[in-house]
Formats: structure tokens, C-alpha cells, sequence
């Protein structure tokens, strides 16, 4: 800081600056003689509050290079009144510049003023920071606000559309409902109408059975019955002139028997008033069993379909899963690893070539005379070739000259390892086979009790809606 108010004082002589203690014009005399200039400088050093020494002392020590030295110093150091002036007037320089900063001169203290502007910009610059780290701290504030209420929103949404979904459900089954039973009403309104005639060709053969079952219980129907037959034998007889026990009579009166019994059973029987073809297409469309069969080969494509679609749905997924892999994993390692071989390969190229202009250029000597560089680097290419082609051809019948063993012929004891190994392979390869078979019917009668179970649960539901 002394230099430097040094220089700006030679720089402006007409400012006061702090001068130096002894000037060149004093010290020539001293330096002449050395007593002297001992004595000067052991007084400037008292001045500026160097140790107590005795004057004695500081002469034997003020000798050779110790002696410029000490020479040096007290010539370069000031007191503190000096120190404190040179630091007034250099305070008062800088609050001159802080006052007036376009009217600096040469002596103002521009590394001071420059760090000073610098500091002012870091405040102002750590200002700005402060302001926009606030208007960002509000920004993401309003930002977390919004996406709380978007995600407040979003699940009012998903609450409002489940109940949409739920609403338009419940609709679909009462509108169903509302269908079924208006057609139940309308084919009772038609049964009542149509069924008629039925109801009283019932009744009437209601009655009928009803007669016939209470003069069936009457106590002395066996006795009637058994008389009925005689006399009937009887007649038989009288109109055949042949006695009771005639084989004719016998057989004549079977037949009679058997005509009353079957004309009596056919007597019995329900005669229906519908005709021969209005039953015959009512049995056609109520023939349970045909409809059946429909709703079960129905169901058996529809499971078909189902499990082709649940196939295809993990084919699917297990090739976008190998596709998805193979672009986040081994297409950047192929990447990385092509990129690897084509520098390798543009550094071996680069090799290569340096190699053969090297050796084209060491062996210059054996070229043919006043062949140019490419003629001659054409020329070492086919010698080398030439010397590759003849190692090879040397290998070649080396190998050709030299008999071994067939490492893949195995021995007797290798052969008898390897026969009992086929063979229990190929066992286990049966008893995998049959556990597998065996699962594989297990899963087949699973797939069918599941199939009965699906069937049950759906005819149960269509049994609860139509109760409904």
C-alpha cells in the first residue's frame, strides 16, 4: 500500500504524499563514510520504534551485507505518524472518488474503485437473485396449488365417471327388466286367451279320472270285476256252442280282454284340442334339450375365443416387453459396441496404411529404381501378400504331414458313460412326458368344472333377475 501511494504521489507531485525518510541527495555523503551513515541509520531506526540497542552494538553488527541490508530498510520504513498520514490521505482519496466518480484523476485509487463497483453489482446481482428466488418460490407455490386442485379434480372426475358407468349399468339391467316383464305379462295375457279350450278339456279329463279313480277304490269292485269276466266267458261260450274250458274260448275271450284293456287306456288318455301341426311346432320351439346344446356349443366358442384372445394378449405383451428390452438395453449396447468396432476399425485402417507407407519407406532400397511412392507401396502390398500366401502354404503341409488323434472318438469306458447317460435322458424324458400328460388333463378337467361353475352362476343370475 506504501508503493502504491508512492507511485500515485510521483505520478501527481502536486497532492502531498508521504516522502521518504532519506532522500538520494543525503545519503551520498553518508555512504561515503561509514561511521556516519552507521550512525544515521541506527537513528532512523530509533524513529520508527526499533529494539533498544546501544549504539556500540548496532556499529559491529552495521557490516557487509547486513550493513546494506539494515541501509535499506531504514531508508524504505516509516513511522507510524507517516503511516497514519499516508493512510489519511488515501482514505481521502477514495471518499473524493466515492463523491464525485466521473471527475476521477490519475491519483485516484482505481483498483479500490474497481472492486468497490464490483462489490456494489455482486449486491445488486445477489438482490436480483433474491427477487427471483421469491417470484420462483411464489410461482411454484401457485404451481403445487394447481396441481392439488388438478389432482382434486381428476379424482372427482374418476368418482363422478365410475358412477356414470354404474348408473348406465343399473339402467341397462331395469330396462331389461322392464322388458321381460312386460313380455311375461303379454304371453300370460296370450295364455289366458289361448288356453282355453286346454283348461277345459283338462278339467273335463280331470273329472273323468276322478270318477274312475273313486269307482276304482269301491270295496266290491274286485268281486264286479271277476263277475263281469265269468259272464264274458260265458257269452263266449254260448255263441261258440263250445263249454267254458275250450281252448278256442280261452283264446277268443284273451282277446276280448286285451281290446277292453287297451280301448280302456286309450279311453284314459288326454285327447288335446290343438291340432297335429300347432303341437308339433310348439314341441319344435320348446325343445329344451336342442336349445341346450345351442347355448352349450355357444359356449364353447365363446371360451374358445376368450382363451385365443388371452393368448394373443400375453403374445403380445411378452413381444412388446423383448421390443421395449431391446430398445432400452441391447440396442444401446449394440450401439456402443458398433460404435467401439468402427473407431477400432478406422484406427487399424489408419495403422495399416501407416505401416505400409513405413515399411515402403524403409525399404526403398529394394524398390525397382524410379518408381513413385504409390508404385512402390503397390509393390510392397503384393510382397507381402506374397509372403502371407507362402506361410500359409507352409502351414498347410505342415498339417498335412503331422498325424493325431481324433479327440471326438471317446473310449470304451466314455462310450458305456455316455450310452447309460442316453439312457436315463431318454427315462426322464418319458417321465417328464407323462407328469406333463397328466397335467395337461388335470388342466383340461379343471377348465371344465370351471366351465360348469361359469354355466351354473349365469343360469343362477338369470333365475335371480327373472324372480326380480
Amino acid at each position: 500500500m506504501i508503493r502504491e501511494t508512492a507511485r500515485h504521489a510521483n505520478r501527481n507531485p502536486s497532492k502531498p504524499t508521504a516522502q521518504p525518510v532519506a532522500s538520494s541527495s543525503c545519503i551520498e555523503p553518508l555512504i561515503d563514510n561509514s561511521n556516519t551513515t552507521s550512525d544515521r541509520t541506527y537513528e532512523l531506526l530509533r524513529l520508527v520504534g526499533a529494539p533498544e540497542m546501544s549504539s556500540e552494538d548496532f556499529s559491529r553488527l552495521y557490516k557487509g551485507p547486513l550493513a546494506d541490508a539494515l541501509l535499506f530498510v531504514a531508508e524504505h520504513l516509516v513511522g507510524r505518524k507517516k503511516t497514519a498520514a499516508t493512510r489519511l490521505a488515501i482514505h481521502q482519496m477514495r471518499d473524493n472518488g466515492d463523491l464525485n466518480p466521473r471527475a476521477q484523476d490519475r491519483g485516484s485509487d482505481v483498483g479500490y474503485t474497481s472492486a468497490k463497483r464490483a462489490a456494489a453489482r455482486l449486491i445488486s446481482a445477489r438482490n436480483d437473485l433474491d427477487n427471483a428466488q421469491s417470484s420462483l418460490r411464489g410461482q411454484q407455490q401457485l404451481l403445487r396449488d394447481l396441481q392439488r386442485g388438478a389432482d382434486q379434480l381428476q379424482a372427482e372426475y374418476e368418482e363422478k365417471r365410475l358412477t356414470s358407468v354404474l348408473l348406465s349399468v343399473l339402467e341397462t339391467k331395469e330396462n331389461i327388466r322392464r322388458t321381460k316383464s312386460t313380455e311375461i305379462a303379454r304371453l300370460t295375457e296370450s295364455l289366458k286367451k289361448e288356453c282355453i279350450a286346454s283348461s277345459a278339456a283338462l278339467h273335463a279329463h280331470h273329472i273323468c279320472l276322478s270318477r274312475l279313480a273313486t269307482h276304482s277304490r269301491a270295496p266290491d269292485i274286485q268281486s264286479q270285476l271277476t263277475a263281469n269276466e265269468s259272464r264274458l266267458r260265458t257269452a263266449i261260450a254260448r255263441s261258440m256252442g263250445k263249454s267254458n274250458d275250450d281252448q278256442q274260448v280261452v283264446s277268443t275271450y284273451e282277446q276280448c280282454l286285451q281290446s277292453a284293456r287297451a280301448r280302456a287306456t286309450e279311453n284314459l288318455r288326454y285327447q288335446s284340442p290343438l291340432t297335429a301341426a300347432s303341437i308339433g311346432s310348439l314341441d319344435e320351439q320348446t325343445d329344451l334339450n336342442h336349445m341346450l346344446r345351442q347355448v352349450a356349443e355357444q359356449e364353447i366358442d365363446l371360451q374358445h375365443l376368450s382363451d385365443r384372445t388371452v393368448a394373443l394378449g400375453l403374445s403380445c405383451a411378452h413381444s412388446l416387453q423383448a421390443v421395449t428390452t431391446f430398445t432400452q438395453t441391447t440396442a444401446t449396447a449394440l450401439r456402443h459396441m458398433l460404435q467401439e468396432q468402427a473407431a477400432a476399425a478406422q484406427g487399424h485402417v489408419d495403422v495399416l496404411r501407416l505401416s505400409i507407407i513405413h515399411r515402403v519407406r524403409a525399404n526403398s532400397g529394394q524398390m525397382p529404381q524410379g518408381s513413385s511412392e504409390s508404385e512402390s507401396a503397390r509393390y510392397q502390398t503384393l510382397k507381402d501378400v506374397e509372403d502371407a500366401v507362402e506361410h500359409t502354404n507352409k502351414i498347410i503341409r505342415f498339417l498335412q504331414g503331422i498325424t493325431l488323434n481324433d479327440p471326438s472318438l471317446p473310449s470304451t469306458s466314455d462310450a458305456a458313460k455316455l450310452a447309460d447317460f442316453s439312457e436315463e435322458q431318454a427315462e426322464v424324458g418319458i417321465r417328464l412326458k407323462k407328469l406333463l400328460t397328466r397335467k395337461l388333463e388335470k388342466a383340461r378337467a379343471g377348465d371344465v368344472l370351471v366351465a360348469d361353475v361359469e354355466r351354473l352362476i349365469a343360469e343362477v343370475g338369470t333365475v335371480a333377475g327373472m324372480g326380480a
